[in-house]
């Protein structure tokens, strides 16, 4: 699979693009040779945040998925708990800072091979501090989080490029406006046509020079085009919820929804059957997950953390897997 992704970042940190959706052909950067690309990752690696920045890993170190002979990228990623408190610290002198009765410092944390295999590759050495990190890329991303003071510190070192991978949803207008008036040289990337022209619009009334992209975000998992049905008894299903969403934006809902429609269907049930994996309890998602649909014939709700490869092992195979609807 050629991961739309995997042409846009690499052609968007190079300095060339040729896309029809995005506003600006030709990004203009001092150097052509940008190769060292920086990723501030949160944990804990169950929140979306962690999938974004495998795909984006693997569109800058995947030759595979060239669009252009350019090469790969030499990618590092900072991974920290939570970026809040990582901003807080940037630019203010101090390395730590007293947290819940604990200290959180601007350092990288260790991340387990089994909590990704794809970042843990390249995450930096456990201790590195956010200072010294930045002086050794020429690009800067960060997924989700308006961070001014990481953004603001990473421009005074002289960090070539700047990106927010912005997740509208959680962001207030405030924030971006003043990121906006703060840094110079950043890009915001929206991955929908509405939430592009929601933040084009709302940067624009600032005159602000930051670019905004439309950005066609596609996830590199391997897709079986030729399918074959599979002769057998019963028709197992499997959904995986995460966290839920913001505002049930996974479709958990519409899923049982879904499954309850078959169920009816099938004389007794019988035949098909759905587990349905989440994080957190249904009920307590931003938007409930109604009690009801939780208690239907032949479906099993597994509640906590499980790493993907354990989700895919609980026989049979199933026939569908689906992790978000939209």
């Amino acid at each position: 699979m050629t991961s739309n992704v995997g042409y846009l970042a690499i052609s968007l940190l190079i300095g060339y693009i040729n896309c029809p959706t995005i506003e600006t052909s030709r990004v203009q950067v001092d150097d052509s040779s940008i190769t060292n690309v920086g990723i501030i990752v949160q944990g804990p690696p169950f929140k979306g945040i962690f999938r974004d920045a495998e795909c984006l890993v693997w569109a800058l170190t995947s030759k595979s998925q060239r669009v252009f002979d350019f090469g790969t990228a030499n990618v590092s990623i900072f991974y920290t708990f939570n970026y809040m408190l990582l901003n807080k610290l940037a630019g203010s002198g101090h390395l730590c800072v007293e947290w819940n009765g604990e200290m959180f410092c601007s350092r990288s944390e260790p991340m387990h091979h089994s909590d990704s295999q794809i970042l843990s590759r390249h995450v930096v050495d456990a201790g590195e501090t956010l200072d010294r990190w930045l002086h050794s890329i020429d690009v800067l991303i960060v997924i989700e989080s308006v961070v001014t003071n990481i953004f603001s510190l990473s421009h005074q070192m002289s960090v070539k490029k700047k990106i927010l991978v912005l997740n509208s949803e959680w962001c207030e207008q405030d924030q971006l406006l003043g990121l906006a008036r703060t840094v110079q040289g950043l890009e915001i990337w929206t991955k929908g046509s509405s939430a592009y022209q929601d933040v084009r619009s709302l940067i624009h009334t600032v005159g602000s020079e930051i670019a905004v992209r439309l950005i066609p975000w596609s996830v590199p998992d391997p897709v079986v085009r030729a399918r074959h049905a599979v002769d057998r008894e019963v028709r197992h299903f499997v959904f995986v919820g995460g966290m839920g969403g913001f505002r049930n934006r996974k479709g958990g809902d519409i899923v049982l929804k879904a499954y309850r429609r078959l169920l009816r269907m099938m004389p007794g049930g019988a035949g098909v059957r759905l587990d349905y994996y989440s994080v957190r309890h249904p009920g307590d998602y931003d938007a409930p997950v109604p009690a009801a649909l939780l208690r239907q014939t032949n479906l099993t709700l597994r509640t906590g953390f499980m790493p993907r490869a354990r989700i895919l092992e609980v026989p049979p195979v199933p026939e569908l897997a689906v992790s978000h609807v939209s």
